[in-house]
């Protein structure tokens, strides 16, 4: 993509061109707004006080740099859910019989819970709908539960 200036700095829309993008949007001072498809701009120039946008297939858009409020994009970015990381939120807490544990993606995990003395006191498999464990044979006390990763306290009562 070709951007020229004609003599004014547009460094900050070369960089952001570059970046990944599905849409320029132009907010104009009138209220008015252009969306322009990132992949259908073929160069931008800034000719005698204006803006204008040459595409690859379809005839240029030019609007005037004094009526132009603001210039921003819309990024996409592709993530993979499976590396997200999640804080399980644990409810009760402190709790007496059972936890739930919530704020959990999709998917089976494996609970591990150690004494405070770093002893595993329960290993189990939960998942999003079924997030209980029974902790009533548990003496009171601190223990610390492991989740996919996730390390979180938890008291006994």
């Amino acid at each position: 993509m070709l951007l020229k200036t004609s003599g004014l700095t547009m460094l900050i829309l070369a960089i952001a061109l570059s970046i990944t993008a599905q849409h320029l949007h132009i907010e104009k001072n009138d209220g008015g707004e252009i969306s322009e498809t990132i992949s259908t701009i073929d160069k931008i120039t800034l000719p005698a006080g204006t803006m204008k946008i040459d595409h690859n297939n379809s005839e240029p858009t030019t609007v005037s740099l004094y009526s132009i409020k603001k210039i921003y994009f819309d990024l996409v970015t592709e993530t993979d859910e499976s590396t997200l990381e999640f804080k399980p939120v644990i409810f009760p807490n402190p709790a007496s019989n059972q936890v739930l544990i919530s704020n959990l993606p999709a998917g089976k995990f494996e609970v591990n819970l150690f004494s405070i003395h770093g002893n595993l006191v329960l290993q189990s498999e939960i998942d999003a709908s079924n997030p209980i464990i029974d902790i009533d044979w548990l003496s009171g006390g601190i223990y610390i539960l492991k989740v996919n990763g996730s390390t979180t306290k938890i008291v006994k009562q």
